[in-house]
């Protein structure tokens, strides 16, 4: 999609997928192995009583899933140029989220490329709340015929 294809308030729901014991462990022990995430023992003694799944880790299902869905990440993408986490809530093992996907923000940057802000909020299968994700990201502004 080019940058004009946005339109500030465009929505897309995006499909439910679980967070497997597995992956967040093996994301855990990759990128992110603070003892909450990585550590089992740690995890039953802690509040939560088990390991939680990294954030990022959901968040970047949640981003996939989307991209995947609506293929609005083409050739027309240049790149991310920022990201911000929001949490409420824990994300477990078996847990299935879903998302909501919003544009908030657009601005031209220069007559190649415009900033379009994505927020994406996360739901876990009970319909609590657990997070919110806004990227900033650069598109390609649709060439002008000469």
């Amino acid at each position: 999609m080019y940058y004009e294809e946005f339109e500030t308030g465009m929505k897309w729901s995006i499909e439910p997928v679980e967070i497997t014991r597995e992956e967040m462990l093996a994301y855990a022990h990759a990128y992110d192995p603070a003892p909450i995430h990585a550590d089992e023992e740690y995890g039953r003694r802690s509040n939560f009583k088990d390991i939680i799944a990294p954030g990022t880790l959901t968040s970047l299902k949640m981003l996939k899933q989307w991209q995947a869905q609506y293929d609005v990440q083409g050739t027309e993408f240049v790149a991310g140029s920022s990201c911000q986490f929001d949490w409420t809530l824990p994300v477990f093992a078996g847990d299935v989220i879903r998302g909501e996907a919003c544009i908030s923000e657009l601005a031209e940057i220069n007559p190649k490329n415009g900033k379009v802000v994505i927020k994406i909020d996360v739901f876990n299968q009970h319909d609590k709340y657990v997070m919110t994700t806004t990227y900033e990201t650069v598109y390609r502004r649709r060439p002008t015929e000469a």
